[in-house]
């Protein structure tokens, strides 16, 4: 989306305005940006009904923690930011990242925007590792 804006704000700068310019253009201009806001709000939207959706998947694959939380950043591969990014999306606990499936493990690299990351690292058996030592 953004390379589509990049180039929605190249071709309103370049072309919108110039005194050079047929009416006909700057409505042609004018219809372009009204087309992008548009089809930016329809991507926005796809975009929070698949995020909805993995979360829901993921959850009832890890369950919810409650009132638990552990320390994720001990886990090979998370940092603090990403911390927070697992966190956000309900990942609270080794317990929850150790009962991820194939289906969990798409579902965190979908909305962290992260794919491969979570097998690369390890993250489960990791997260299984802290659990029974």
């Amino acid at each position: 989306m953004s390379n589509l804006f990049k180039k929605a704000a190249f071709f309103t700068d370049i072309h919108y305005g110039l005194k050079s310019n047929s009416l006909q253009h700057n409505q042609d201009c004018v219809n372009f940006v009204d087309w992008f806001i548009a089809k930016a709000k329809k991507e926005t939207a796809k975009s929070d009904n698949a995020s909805d959706d993995n979360i829901k998947t993921l959850l009832s694959i890890v369950g919810e923690a409650g009132d638990k939380k552990d320390d994720l950043k001990v886990i090979v591969g998370i940092g603090p930011k990403f911390e927070k990014d697992l966190q956000k999306i309900g990942i609270h606990t080794f317990e929850q990242l150790s009962k991820l499936n194939e289906a969990g493990i798409e579902a965190i690299e979908a909305l962290t925007k992260s794919p491969g990351r979570v097998e690369r690292e390890n993250w489960v058996g990791q997260a299984k590792e802290l659990i029974n030592s």
